[in-house]
């Protein structure tokens, strides 16, 4: 086991469908950064089961798209803030990592999030 090899599903970025049926977004567990990978990883097409209405859908890849997790980018604004504050006590002087943290990632995952909802798999 390596402890230091880096998860690369770790994101801000969580993929969703919408049920055929009563047209709610179901968090899927699935993860990939393009719609390529995930057509790789696990097939075109995905069997999923609602879980407010019990239907069972038949999912294609481009029917798939991410959405921004909006509790773990509160955690990571929050590790900010209190690591802005340590290092202002610390060395007697404001530190901008409040501003600049939380942003940058957020600018990021969504320019990933963008690419993963305009990306299109041929063939369907």
């Amino acid at each position: 086991m390596d402890l230091f090899k880096v998860n690369k599903y770790i994101t801000l970025m969580n993929l969703y469908v919408s049920c055929s049926s009563c047209h709610k977004d179901i968090k899927l567990e699935q993860k990939a950064k393009t719609k390529t990978e995930f057509k790789s990883n696990f097939g075109d097409t995905i069997e999923i089961r609602c879980p407010y209405c019990g239907t069972s859908n038949s999912i294609h890849v481009n029917s798939t798209f991410a959405k921004l997790d909006k509790s773990l980018y509160l955690i990571i604004g929050l590790l900010c803030v209190l690591t802005s504050i340590i290092l202002t006590f610390a060395f007697s002087g404001f530190f901008l990592f409040i501003f600049f943290g939380p942003g940058i990632l957020f600018f990021g995952e969504q320019k990933n999030i963008n690419a993963y909802n305009q990306g299109m798999i041929p063939g369907r």
